[in-house]
């Protein structure tokens, strides 16, 4: 019995040339390669074996009809040998071939066992080389699907502990949990049956997953939960460990074990962690099969923590030398060379710089030595650029949220570090730095929302076709080098560096070239955070930004006015996650405790933040961080008794970040009025969480008289509404919203009232919104979805944003339907009226809270005001 998601080697190995085949040498080609994989030990298999497949495969899809069984046995095994070569298109192009033929005409078990398998290594192959969560979650269940037709009790175990397994590498735990938990109670519904290793496998996977869920426990700030976690995940680990001989699964159950001792803000059990790492390197210290694309930068580990505690001055030696064993130069990347490097090498180059920066900093608090320090914050920039790198390549959103969450603490630890350098130093360059970092980190928000715009069918023109022409020459040199590996013929390899300078020549040709290929660079490789400077330029006088970035430790408010910044430091998630918690549930549920849990929030998070703040600012820009956006701001409580609200103090609106509100306010004065403001409505017979429609209509009518230009859309369509948008300044969108599932982003959309008509956010990042002035989102949870530390929240209004629209007003929870409609109203009063946005919703939400109905905050505070606040729609 082999184990696909173990298989850390790597075959190079030289092509040949053969005949065709006939029956008796194809079934001895089938034959000795289902040999070879069934010892578990498929290296053994040479390239001149993978092209006698080919040839078995040539001669057995001759007559599917008698030797379909063998076809597909011959595809599923090459495959997997792709696999091991680590050339993903090669193995799903084997694997959907196989399945297609075997689906059409499957008759026995056999056929169905076979269909399982296959998916089952699909899964494998989109978790292991291409990070994609949603593929991985697909080909499971398919998995699961046929080997349950089959009655494959085994199939669906393995298949179930290897999606376990894969879920946990995409940090997916909870999910994680569900197929193991699955897997296990197939194992023990059927005991009688035969299951072979797959209980060692069990056990291991059940420490991946404890594992798994002490990481997300720990990012979530739930820190008390961790050790408890990551004590089960340890034993797992330590029970198996002695039991297994030298090998791939030795190796992987001592560099898990190493992974439990790695933490961000606790050195004590880096000893541990070197000690497990180097028996990784002394497993395979004779082994010429260890894969460099995944593991060789991370177990130098233990080297650096040995530097670190022993010879410091050799560590800083190491870091700044170019003459080293590593492949590439990890401290130092420059973009050619992460261009020319696979996407593999890359995500290893980011997993050793976040733990490598850990060890630095481990050392600093040893040594007190300031070159330590300063090299650390040079570690922490390389990782910054590596995975800058690494983004664009990566296949769906739930894939890109899955690596971010794997590094969402190295953002912050930098940004610490320069603030730290910056008191040692006394340099203000370090304060520029440290809030350089957390802007771009927000930024990473930035490239995965146009990530999706770009590769959007409606998403128009020249800049759709600039982004197929750099995925074309990507794909291509993914193809030339995995044909390098498969022959290590270096005519591919020459070939795949050409592809690489017309690449790169193509990329820098976008930074000169006409103003569409200008802006798709800028908006798809360039960072373009501005200056604090800048940012106090595009401030008026009454106004202050102030920008969160938070971590577990030790959490910063970056509070700048037109007159100077000031970092305020706050105490991390670890002191603040479960208070934050239960304000965001007392304001959804009217909870009777709300005002004084919300007085107790102020005091912690808002109150050192008003003392950094001058005298005379009215205008407060919030640009939160993760949890952070659970906190409504204007629903703070000043004082619990008599209540005393932010809201009634500031005039507050929200930014997804410093550097696209700077976009926006220079922006500002080239916006032009060129049509009407659209109501777009309808009924949901089932949706009694909308406000009728009699109300709507009424409202829709009051907007006609109020607005000189405003116009009713009842019944609306997205397609409607899209078409539409040419003509409109503005729009009210009265439409039913969903969130999608939990940690899928994907899943958000709204359902137009036409033929239950569905807009996703992947199509909104698309819409042609940029002459768009003002949009009034009137969704329940319109600004609500998934939150990341370093990027914010990612929600439906957040893409309506990116698409062009610079103001929005939006629902962060379900908005009661009387008061919302009062609020509305008044809002569009005030607006017409010529009071900014921000100004118009703080009044319309005043006037709410004097009716005596309305005084608590679930019936005013929903609705927030996103964006360029402080312009006016009149």
């Amino acid at each position: 019995m082999k184990y696909p998601l173990l298989l850390l080697f790597i075959s190079l190995c030289h092509s040949c040339a053969a005949q065709p085949a006939t029956e008796a040498e194809a079934i001895k080609f089938l034959e000795t390669a289902q040999a070879v994989y069934e010892t578990g030990d498929n290296n053994k298999l040479s390239q001149s074996q993978i092209d006698d497949l080919g040839l078995a495969i040539d001669f057995f899809g001759q007559d599917k009809g008698k030797y379909l069984l063998q076809w597909g046995k011959c595809l599923y095994l090459r495959a997997n040998q792709y696999y091991i070569l680590l050339n993903e298109t090669k193995a799903l192009d084997d694997i959907f071939r196989a399945v297609d033929g075997l689906t059409e005409r499957a008759e026995t078990d056999e056929h169905y066992k076979l269909i399982g398998e296959c998916y089952n290594l699909a899964q494998i192959v989109y978790t292991e080389l291409l990070f994609n969560l949603d593929q991985t979650r697909a080909m499971l269940d398919f998995s699961l699907e046929y080997y349950e037709k089959a009655g494959h009790h085994y199939g669906v175990a393995e298949s179930c502990l290897n999606g376990a397994f894969g879920l946990t590498r995409l940090g997916r735990c909870k999910l994680a949990e569900q197929y193991f938990r699955r897997g296990v109670e197939v194992m023990e519904q059927h005991k009688g049956e035969n299951f072979g290793p797959l209980p060692y496998y069990m056990i291991y996977a059940k420490g991946a997953v404890h594992l798994c869920l002490a990481e997300a426990l720990y990012f979530d700030g739930e820190i008390s939960r961790v050790g408890p976690q990551l004590q089960l995940a340890r034993e797992n680990f330590h029970s198996i460990a002695p039991l297994l001989q030298p090998g791939p699964e030795k190796m992987a159950v001592h560099f898990s074990l190493g992974s439990t001792f790695i933490s961000f803000d606790e050195w004590r059990n880096l000893d541990s962690a070197a000690y497990h790492l180097n028996q990784v390197l002394e497993v395979f210290s004779d082994s010429p099969f260890i894969d460099e694309y995944l593991y060789t930068l991370w177990i130098n580990f233990p080297r650096f923590y040995e530097m670190a505690n022993e010879t410091p001055d050799a560590l800083l030696r190491f870091v700044d030398s170019t003459d080293r064993d590593l492949p590439i130069s990890i401290f130092t990347p420059t973009e050619e060379a992460l261009l020319n490097a696979p996407y593999r090498k890359r995500i290893s180059y980011a997993n050793s710089l976040t733990h490598i920066g850990v060890v630095f900093q481990y050392a600093y608090e040893n040594t007190k030595d300031i070159r330590i320090l300063e090299a650390a914050l040079k570690i922490y920039r390389s990782f910054i650029k590596v995975a800058f790198f690494n983004r664009f390549v990566l296949a769906t959103d739930a894939s890109i949220e899955a690596y971010d969450n794997r590094y969402s603490e190295v953002f912050p630890s930098a940004v610490h570090l320069a603030l730290r350098l910056c008191e040692i130093t006394g340099e203000e360059a370090y304060r520029e730095e440290a809030f350089q970092i957390s802007e771009q980190s927000k930024s990473f928000a930035l490239k995965r929302h146009l990530h999706h715009a770009f590769s959007a069918p409606q998403y128009g023109g020249e800049q759709r076709a600039l982004w197929e022409r750099e995925e074309a020459l990507r794909q291509d040199i993914n193809k030339l080098e995995a044909e390098y590996l498969r022959t290590q013929d270096t005519l591919f390899l020459s070939q795949a560096a050409r592809k690489r300078v017309e690449l790169w020549a193509f990329i820098q040709g976008l930074q000169d070239g006409n103003a569409s290929g200008q802006r798709y660079y800028t908006e798809r490789f360039d960072t373009d955070v501005p200056s604090i400077q800048e940012i106090q330029q595009s401030l008026g006088a009454e106004e202050a930004l102030i920008e969160f970035d938070v971590s577990l430790s030790q959490n910063l408010a970056f509070v700048i006015t037109r007159g100077g910044v000031q970092v305020v430091r706050l105490k991390g998630l670890k002191e603040h996650a479960a208070l934050i918690d239960e304000f965001d549930d007392l304001l959804r549920n009217n909870g009777a405790r709300f005002d004084s849990v919300s007085h107790r929030l102020y005091q912690k998070i808002f109150e050192p933040i008003k003392k950094a703040l001058p005298d005379g600012i009215r205008h407060l820009i919030i640009v939160p961080d993760h949890k952070y956006w659970k906190i409504n701001f204007d629903a703070l409580a000043v004082q619990a008794q008599p209540r005393e609200y932010l809201l009634e103090d500031h005039v507050i609106s929200y930014s997804y970040s410093a550097a696209i509100l700077h976009q926006l306010a220079k922006a500002r004065e080239s916006r032009r009025k060129k049509g009407h403001l659209g109501f777009f409505f309808g009924g949901y017979p089932e949706k009694d969480s909308l406000p009728s429609l009699d109300s709507l209509e009424r409202k829709a009518d009051s907007l006609s008289r109020a607005l000189n230009m405003a116009k009713a859309y009842p019944e609306a369509s997205s397609q409607h509404f899209a078409g539409a948008l040419g003509d409109l300044d503005a729009a009210v969108l009265a439409v039913h919203g969903e969130l999608g599932g939990r940690g899928d982003i994907s899943g958000i959309h709204l359902v137009f009232p036409a033929a239950e008509r569905r807009l996703f956010i992947q199509e909104a990042y698309g819409l042609p919104m940029e002459g768009f002035h003002f949009l009034f989102l009137a969704v329940c949870d319109g600004a609500w979805g998934n939150f990341s530390r370093g990027e914010g929240i990612s929600s439906i209004a957040r893409a309506f944003h990116y698409a062009g629209c610079p103001n929005l007003i939006a629902a962060q929870m379900k908005a009661r339907d009387d008061p919302s409609a009062d609020l509305m109203a008044s809002f569009f009063k005030y607006l017409n009226e010529g009071f900014t946005y921000a100004e118009a919703l703080k009044k319309a939400k005043v006037d709410t809270m004097k009716k005596a109905n309305f005084r608590s905050p679930i019936y005013w505070a929903p609705f927030i005001c996103i964006g360029d606040g402080f312009s006016r729609y009149r």
